[in-house]
């Protein structure tokens, strides 16, 4: 183990390797983290009774970017053509190399009823099993209402009455379609304050929210603005970043 300089936290060899990875190629305060959190340029540390300087040029990339990641995509819509589906469409096919991406399906689950908790039918414990496997979540949400679909939220009811806590640290990013001028921005503030009680952990940055949307998809639905597909998939790079973080200890669950 390895002390970090500012927050006297211990952590494996591995994890620090990561940290000033994704430092070098993703800002930490892309997701979220403060830039100098973990970094202090005149601190030193020791590792196998080596004494270096943290901030020292250190080209290895870590044996852990090599770890694969599995994201489950939930469309906070069940139409087929849904914008928000054609988000998440469009997040399998920017993803980097090791991160795969498979679409939820909700329109089995039923309205929730704690008449129902006891025995719930099987699309309820499948829905459980899908974010168990998941190692993260990526969430399209559409805006109803100044928030978010009740298709949605009744997903992440039943996720909470799960045996286990499954969202409980669970790496979360969201993003969002709407026809408007804000791109669900209200919406992806209410998903946060709904997700505060499961203790997930939401990933604060970049936000993605796709405004004018009738402009930037096609007749089905699909993605077409290349400057979205990109912001997709920064999301995306990020979000398997956050998950590589969390997996290995280089920042506190």
């Amino acid at each position: 183990l390895i002390r970090t300089p500012l927050t006297s936290t211990w952590m494996e060899p591995r994890a620090w390797d990561l940290l000033r990875h994704y430092e070098k190629n993703i800002p930490l305060g892309r997701i979220g983290l403060p830039h100098r959190l973990f970094f202090a340029p005149t601190a030193t540390l020791s590792r196998a009774g080596v004494t270096r300087r943290v901030g020292d040029p250190d080209e290895r990339t870590p044996s852990t970017m090599n770890d694969s990641i599995r994201i489950l995509g939930v469309p906070g819509s069940l139409r087929r053509a849904s914008y928000n589906r054609g988000l998440l469409r469009a997040a399998a096919e920017v993803a980097p190399a090791g991160v795969t991406l498979e679409i939820a399906e909700l329109s089995a689950l039923p309205l929730f009823n704690q008449d129902l908790e006891a025995t719930p039918p099987a699309s309820v414990p499948a829905w459980w099993d899908a974010i168990r496997e998941a190692d993260a979540l990526l969430i399209a949400t559409p805006e109803h209402n100044y928030s978010v679909p009740a298709v949605l939220k009744n997903a992440i009811d039943w996720a909470t009455r799960s045996p286990g806590s499954i969202l409980k640290q669970k790496p979360v990013a969201m993003l969002g379609a709407s026809p408007g001028g804000l791109g669900t921005v209200r919406a992806q503030l209410a998903l946060r304050q709904i997700l505060l009680f499961p203790d997930a952990r939401v990933l604060a940055k970049p936000e993605v929210m796709v405004s004018h949307a009738r402009d930037k998809f096609d007749a089905e639905g699909n993605l077409s603005d290349e400057k979205s597909r990109v912001a997709v998939r920064t999301l995306v790079e990020a979000l398997a970043a956050w998950t590589r973080l969390l997996r290995h200890g280089a920042v506190s669950a």
